[in-house]
């Protein structure tokens, strides 16, 4: 289960200083997992030059209750990762680890800089709260991960790993992943199912942007991607096997049968 912070008190933004509050503001203001009232209010923000009162003060008066809908870890990386902001060799560091921990952690399955060559997925360029988010999930549980075994190591599962990395950990693979170019697979399709799956993907397009490839949106990188994955996990959000979703989504999802889904998927592999 995801542990929320319930309230964040006039008194607890104060003691924080205000690079580290203005930045991870910014970065609540543009995440997918933030409260709606919230989202709002912080992104009428600009980036710099807001006294640090006035920013308490707007968001202690968000109905004296505000949500931010992430994990303990979430929040902590993110407060953690924005005093790194402030120093150029800081970043530098988390950077080097960040490649060091991929290298170490993720490359065997997920390809040199999170491009996949095996039928895994791809990460490269996935925005770092996405990553995080993805890591918490496993690590809670709401994801679970396909039991798998790679030449020279034991079998293990995205459970297990992520549960094995820290706050600092997932900062750091965040960065660095986001940082990567995402390479598309170039796989067959099937020309019809495209056309269709084109049409029954416009239904989607207010969250997966850019055609399910923009990272910005923190929804993940869909087009692309290796074609039995994306069945697998759309199946799996349906008959809720992966938790992560939303009401809307799943409320849409729920309307198409396996032709559909294969629709969907061949227009997310098709070249863009």
């Amino acid at each position: 289960m995801s542990i929320y912070f319930k309230r964040l008190k006039f008194g607890f933004l104060c003691r924080l200083k205000f690079g580290f509050l203005c930045r991870f503001l910014c970065r609540v203001g543009k995440s997918f997992f933030a409260h709606q009232q919230l989202k709002k209010k912080v992104q009428k923000l600009p980036v710099s030059s807001i006294p640090l009162f006035e920013v308490s003060k707007i968001i202690f008066k968000c109905k004296r209750k505000t949500f931010i809908m992430m994990t303990r870890k979430t929040a902590l990386s993110l407060l953690m990762g924005a005093s790194f902001l402030m120093s150029g060799t800081a970043t530098t560091v988390m950077a080097a680890d960040g490649a060091a921990l991929a290298k170490d952690k993720c490359e065997s399955c997920h390809g040199e800089n999170g491009n996949s060559e095996k039928k895994v997925p791809s990460i490269a360029g996935f925005s770092a709260p996405y990553f995080i988010q993805t890591m918490e999930d496993y690590t809670d549980g709401e994801r679970t991960g396909e039991k798998f075994k790679t030449e020279g190591e034991d079998e293990t599962d995205m459970n297990a790993i992520a549960k094995a990395l820290s706050a600092d950990d997932l900062k750091a693979l965040g960065d660095y992943f986001a940082a990567q170019t995402f390479v598309p697979r170039i796989q067959e399709v099937d020309a019809a199912l495209v056309k269709k799956g084109k049409r029954i993907f416009r239904k989607c397009k207010k969250c997966h942007t850019d055609e399910g490839a923009n990272p910005e949106d923190d929804a993940s990188i869909l087009s692309g991607q290796f074609m039995p994955y994306l069945e697998t996990q759309i199946k799996q959000f349906v008959s809720k096997d992966r938790k992560s979703h939303s009401r809307k989504m799943l409320k849409k999802l729920k309307k198409l049968d396996d032709e559909d889904i294969s629709a969907v998927v061949n227009y997310l592999a098709s070249p863009k």
